[in-house]
């Protein structure tokens, strides 16, 4: 019988842990700015994110356009000269999926979650670049 060495248990969790990569909105703030890696193309795509109009960011799973966006909102609210930018993650949509098959008004509830989740990206952006604190967007909109 061959023998395995003992692992304890902490020095797993910590190699298990370093086994992974977290997700972009996951990654605190300060990592995102100070442990990013730039470069030409990273600031060309930084540039037009942070640019006025629409932009579509396309790529498979993983391959850091959230990590982009991130960046480019975080540049956005610490530069008062770039426009205003909303930051949200619509990550937890999976959440709503058993409600596709369960609620004849899916649709309609998950648009509305999108919404109010884009509202509270604008609030929280609001805030950070020296909107009052206690200014409540719910109220330009009658929900209370």
């Amino acid at each position: 019988m061959t023998g395995t060495p003992e692992v304890d248990d902490q020095e797993f969790d910590e190699a298990l842990d370093d086994s992974f990569e977290e997700r972009a909105d996951h990654v605190e703030e300060n990592v995102i700015k100070s442990g990013t890696a730039t470069g030409d193309q990273f600031d060309e795509i930084v540039r037009v994110l942070c640019a006025r109009g629409l932009v579509l960011l396309v790529g498979p799973r993983g391959c850091g356009k959230t990590h982009l966006m991130r960046y480019a909102w975080l540049e956005c609210v610490e530069q008062k000269d770039r426009p205003f930018s909303v930051y949200t993650s619509l990550n937890r949509y999976l959440s709503l999926e058993p409600l596709s098959r369960a609620r004849t008004d899916a649709n309609g509830l998950f648009h509305s979650w999108v919404l109010a989740r884009i509202l509270e990206g604008a609030q929280e952006t609001f805030r950070r670049v020296g909107g009052p604190a206690d200014y409540d967007i719910g109220t330009e909109f009658g929900v209370e």
